[in-house]
């Protein structure tokens, strides 16, 4: 028997960065003044909002009352318009901004469907949810946004721990862009088995190379990834993929601050030599 597929000549996937924002405590601004509160919000996103879009390089999906819809080609764009926004919104005088309407913005980064320029999917599902537990003002971010970002953009992350999502299977891991805060120097973290209540997590670091030649590299990389694939095996863990824990092999940093930065528990780290 032939199975067809269901993705047809229209439907397509791509990773992409997917925002969701919108106006905190809209209903009762229109309770007060309709009028003047959706004057106030299209001059927003006609001043400040779209420009921001374009500028990094984004794509307005849908403008949905005082929600809009977006998809970046990357999470670092996501995030610094993002961060522009709130930023010009906050700061007194800005000629672009209305510090009146205070924008709650969540961010996701997944596999999206396209279908008839429509954007589907558990990612954007997942960005649409967590953008409701931010609090006016500030910008969410699942983990897998945090894990393109935390190294690229020098900013101040607070994890916000594992949260139910509804009609979400799974936890989702959450953490909140720090405003106004300099760079790594004051990034929050907090360990994560504080939190924790399912699966212990595991990070399992590159194992250095203790031979002193650097064509045997590979032998600690196969070994590194042999342990990854037999502590995954084991259901009562939850292993991260090598390609989160790469970036550290050439790194110095502080095992807490390691497992902070990943969302993990237990940190492996070691050495191998012939």
């Amino acid at each position: 028997m032939k199975t067809a597929s269901i993705e047809g000549p229209n439907i397509r996937r791509r990773l992409a960065a997917v925002v969701f924002a919108d106006v905190a405590g809209y209903s009762a601004l229109m309770e007060r003044d309709d009028i003047g509160t959706m004057t106030r919000w299209k001059a927003l996103r006609a001043d400040l909002l779209e420009p921001k879009i374009g500028e990094h390089r984004g794509t307005l999906i849908e403008v949905m009352g005082d929600g809009l819809f977006i998809e970046f080609e990357s999470a670092v764009d996501a995030v610094r318009w993002a961060s522009d926004v709130q930023r010009a919104i906050s700061e007194p005088g800005d000629e672009q901004a209305d510090s009146s309407l205070r924008l709650r913005i969540g961010i996701n980064v997944e596999d999206v469907i396209v279908d008839e320029g429509r954007r589907h999917g558990d990612g954007v599902n997942v960005a649409a949810r967590i953008q409701q537990l931010a609090s006016p003002g500030e910008i969410v971010m699942t983990s897998a946004v945090h894990d393109y970002i935390w190294n690229k953009l020098g900013v101040a992350l607070t994890d916000l721990g594992e949260h139910a999502l509804k009609n979400i299977s799974r936890p989702v891991r959450l953490y909140r862009l720090e405003q106004n805060v300099a760079g790594d120097s004051v990034r929050r973290f907090v360990q994560p088995h504080l939190t924790w209540n399912n699966r212990p997590s595991v990070a399992v670091m590159p194992l250095k190379n203790l031979g002193g030649d650097p064509k045997e590299e590979y032998f600690g990389e196969g070994i590194t990834e042999d342990i990854i694939g037999a502590l995954a095996r084991n259901r009562a863990l939850l292993v991260i993929a090598r390609h989160s824990t790469l970036p550290y092999r050439d790194r110095h940093a502080d095992t807490r601050q390691i497992a902070a930065e990943l969302g993990v528990r237990y940190v492996l780290d070691g050495s191998v030599r012939r």
